[in-house]
């Protein structure tokens, strides 16, 4: 039986597959010649810091099998990791500043520069809650039944 095999990022249709064919199909671009994995970038704020540690070593619990490429400072610290085509990068390497700062430069040109997000929240509400950073209740979440 065929499926409608698509692009995951634009959601175009590519063509149809069988149910096999298509989980076992690799993105690949050409560069100079040479056939390489197509990746996915995961952008994280402050990665480095103190999130990567806790994704890498979740991450690599979910796909056990994989391989992993690492950039890393030191054995807690990675600058940049690459697992079955999610390459998760650190925006703060890039963009040096906090994300409220780098929120408000980006506004100071307009709303319309969040054309994106505008159009996937069309309600204005919710739409200028997403254009300020969110706090995030630490102490209330105590133990996973929280997330409940």
């Amino acid at each position: 039986m065929k499926e409608r095999h698509h692009c995951n990022v634009t959601g175009q249709f590519i063509s149809a597959l069988c149910l096999n064919c298509n989980l076992q199909y690799k993105y690949k671009t050409r560069t100079n010649g040479e056939e390489k994995s197509y990746l996915i970038p995961v952008i994280f704020h402050n990665l480095r810091g103190y999130d990567s540690h806790i994704i890498f070593k979740n991450v690599t619990r979910v796909f056990a099998t994989s391989v992993a490429n690492v950039i890393a400072t030191n054995m807690e610290k990675y600058i940049s990791f690459e697992i079955q085509g999610l390459r998760f990068i650190d925006s703060l390497q890039f963009l040096n500043c906090n994300l409220d700062t780098l929120v408000k430069n980006l506004e100071k040109g307009g709303e319309e520069k969040f054309e994106h997000m505008a159009r996937l929240h069309p309600d204005k509400e919710q739409f200028k809650l997403l254009l300020r950073k969110g706090v995030y209740p630490y102490e209330y979440m105590d133990g996973p039944e929280r997330m409940d």
